[in-house]
């Protein structure tokens, strides 16, 4: 599983007349190009994956952030040849980056933005991004996630998360953060969810969360990242919020492109 995506101007989220790139008539050496197009439920076959793994390290995204400063010109495709493909960068009349990846007679296209790459999946209207396979984040409620393999859409499994507790009706239930710094304790018959600070000098007093609550699930902090505490209610929707119990996802969700964001 990939980590959230907490930062919500990172969540591209635009509408379907903003979410495709029209295909360049012409290749590199100015012939018409033949490269068949691969459909977007296609996209969790081998040829893209394969593809996918090459562009998704550090290197390649390095040359992928020099290109989105450096080709600026919209509605224009710039090429370029790498070992064993070929690629267009391409700009949006928004401003967004595209990629088109050509190997030999197939071809696709991605957004690179915020980090990641992404595709639109036009049945559902839903933004994907890779990370070692296509993932959908639900812009609305961050803390619902799914694997996308070939238009089928599959809940990830919370019992595998760092700390994940659910709650039993009518009884007191505590969960405290991996390093021990926050507690969620769910009380009474509505299941009200209070947030504490566990320090000796807490910074703030018990905040309500949510009520009628089904579990909770603190983010792992190991690898330097912020605290994110993740509250389910019985009716499936769920909540983020920071360490300070302040909600992450009340937010209007429309990503502006890169280089002007904030």
């Amino acid at each position: 599983m990939p980590n959230y995506i907490t930062d919500r101007i990172r969540i591209l989220d635009t509408n379907k007349l903003q979410s495709s790139v029209p295909a360049p008539r012409l290749g590199p050496d100015k012939k018409p190009l033949t490269a068949s197009l691969i459909p977007e439920y296609r996209y969790s076959d081998p040829i893209v994956k394969d593809q996918l793994a090459i562009l998704h390290n550090r290197a390649f995204a390095v040359k992928a952030d020099k290109a989105n400063k450096v080709e600026k010109l919209k509605n224009h495709f710039y090429w370029h040849k790498e070992k064993g493909f070929t690629y267009c960068h391409y700009i949006d009349p928004q401003g967004f980056h595209w990629y088109g990846w050509y190997m030999k007679d197939n071809c696709f296209w991605t957004c690179y933005f915020g980090g990641h790459w992404w595709f639109f999946d036009t049945d559902h209207s839903r933004w994907c991004f890779y990370e070692n396979g296509w993932w959908w984040q639900d812009p609305y409620h961050v803390g619902d996630l799914y694997y996308f393999n070939n238009g089928e859409y599959i809940p990830c499994d919370s019992a595998k998360d760092a700390v994940v507790m659910t709650v039993q009706t009518n009884n007191q239930k505590v969960v405290t953060s991996p390093d021990g710094s926050r507690t969620v304790k769910i009380i009474g018959d509505g299941r009200d969810a209070f947030l504490y600070d566990n320090s000796a000098t807490p910074s703030f007093s018990p905040l309500y969360l949510a009520s009628k609550v089904t579990a909770v699930k603190f983010s792992n902090t190991d690898n330097g990242q912020p605290l994110r505490i993740m509250v389910t209610m019985d009716n499936g929707a769920s909540d983020l919020y920071d360490s300070e119990g302040t909600p992450l996802d009340n937010f209007v969700a429309n990503a502006q492109p890169a280089e002007t964001a904030k």
